[in-house]
């Protein structure tokens, strides 16, 4: 086992000639952990008052998100997506349970609407008072 001290990595040198590829994976490692180091000394610099800017930033980029995927259904009820994005949006996906990302199927009546016609007729907003009101009902 040699050093290299350039990449500070370790390399296994075969002495054999033989490539089974015995040892490829501690070379592997070796270089995660070397990336993992790295990246935490980088990450160590960085002042605190950034970090906490940062991650409240993406809370409110994160809740805008949820508030508009909200507002564009037409009827939103909770649901598989509501669901991934508590589990996987944390923090702000538990925004999701106030507000479903979701849209219902639409409910259609068995019985055709009645819609009341108007037998008179009106001017100037004025109503007839002949015309009968057939109680008919929309369903939302």
């Amino acid at each position: 086992v040699a050093k290299n001290p350039k990449a500070n990595i370790f390399t296994l040198q075969n002495k054999t000639g033989n490539a089974t590829g015995k040892g490829e994976n501690k070379i592997i490692l070796l270089a995660i952990r070397t990336i993992e180091e790295e990246s935490l000394h980088y990450l160590e610099q960085i002042p605190e008052w950034l970090v906490w800017t940062l991650y409240m930033v993406g809370i409110v980029v994160g809740g805008l998100v949820i508030c508009f995927l909200n507002m564009a259904k037409f009827r939103p009820v909770h649901g598989c997506a509501t669901i991934f994005c508590v589990v996987y949006c944390f923090p702000c996906g538990f925004l999701s349970l106030f507000f479903p990302l979701d849209e219902a199927t639409p409910e259609f009546s068995s019985s055709p609407t009645h819609v009341a016609e108007s037998s008179g007729a009106s001017v100037g907003g004025a109503r007839d008072d002949n015309v009968e009101c057939t109680g008919g009902s929309i369903d939302q």
